[in-house]
């Protein structure tokens, strides 16, 4: 997660130049992201040892609650805070290169 932190924290600082609330939904966007990844990760690998069937359960359980949380923070960033939807948009999409970069970095 760190590398998406950082990644949509730079991309909040340049954001800056176009002002405040271009920030602040890069910066709502990365966090969705982040905020998304961590749910999954508990729920995915916080059930200990079991059969397959209950892992890939966890596994699916945990991708749909990334998304549910992703989605819902991106509809709150747009609709509910009035955050321009292409910085909130180009926060999620900088959060997840970030992580697909530090994936294929390791």
């Amino acid at each position: 997660m760190a590398p998406q932190a950082i990644a949509t924290g730079l991309a909040a600082v340049a954001a800056l130049v176009q002002g405040v609330e271009w920030s602040l939904g890069v910066l709502a966007g990365g966090v969705a992201v982040i905020a998304g990844g961590w749910l999954s990760t508990r729920l995915a690998l916080g059930g200990g040892v079991g059969p397959g069937t209950t892992a890939l359960l966890r596994l699916m359980a945990a991708m749909l609650a990334k998304w549910v949380v992703v989605v819902a923070v991106l509809l709150a960033a747009v609709a509910w805070a009035g955050w321009p939807a292409l910085a909130v948009l180009a926060g999620t999409l900088v959060a997840l290169v970030a992580q697909i970069v530090a994936l294929a970095w390791r």
